[in-house]
C-alpha cells in the first residue's frame, strides 16, 4: 500500500524564506517620502509660488456654500502643488517638506470626513486644515528665499 506523499517542510522553508526576504526587500526599496536634493533650486521656488496661488484659492473659497467637486477639485491642486514643492525642495528644508506634507495630509483627512456629511457642517475643521496648510506653506517659501531669485 502507497502512502500518500508528505509535502516535505524542507522544502517549504525556503520557499518561505525567499518570499519573506523579497517581501523585506521590496518594503525597504520602497518610495520614500522624504524630498529629494533639488537639481533646479528655480523650480522649487516656481512650485512655491504656485502652492501659494492654490493654496489662496482654496482658502477663498466659502466652505458653507461650495460644492464637494469644487472643493476636492481645489484640493487636489494644493495637494499637487506641494507635491511639485516637496519634490523639487533641497536638502536643507527636509522640515519644513515634512511639515508641509503633514498639513496637506490633515487638510485630505477633513475633506474626507466632511465628504461622508455635508461640506458645510465641517467647514470649520476644513478652514482650520487650510490655515494649516497656508502656514507650512508660508514656512517653506520663506526657507526657500535664500534660493529664489
Amino acid at each position: 500500500m502507497l502512502l500518500p506523499s508528505r509535502p516535505s517542510s524542507r522544502r517549504t522553508w525556503p520557499s518561505a524564506a525567499i518570499a519573506l526576504a523579497a517581501a523585506l526587500l521590496v518594503s525597504a526599496c520602497g518610495a520614500s517620502s522624504a524630498p529629494s536634493v533639488a537639481a533646479d533650486p528655480a523650480a522649487a521656488c516656481a512650485a512655491s509660488d504656485e502652492l501659494k496661488t492654490s493654496v489662496e484659492s482654496l482658502h477663498a473659497l466659502d466652505l458653507t456654500t461650495v460644492g464637494n467637486d469644487d472643493l476636492k477639485a481645489s484640493i487636489d491642486a494644493v495637494s499637487a502643488a506641494a507635491d511639485a514643492v516637496i519634490e523639487a525642495a533641497p536638502a536643507d528644508t527636509d522640515q519644513e517638506a515634512s511639515d508641509l506634507e503633514g498639513s496637506v495630509n490633515d487638510l485630505e483627512a477633513a475633506y474626507e470626513e466632511a465628504a461622508a456629511g455635508t461640506i458645510a457642517d465641517s467647514a470649520e475643521a476644513i478652514d482650520t486644515a487650510i490655515v494649516g496648510v497656508k502656514t507650512q506653506a508660508a514656512a517653506m517659501e520663506t526657507a526657500l528665499a535664500p534660493s529664489c531669485p
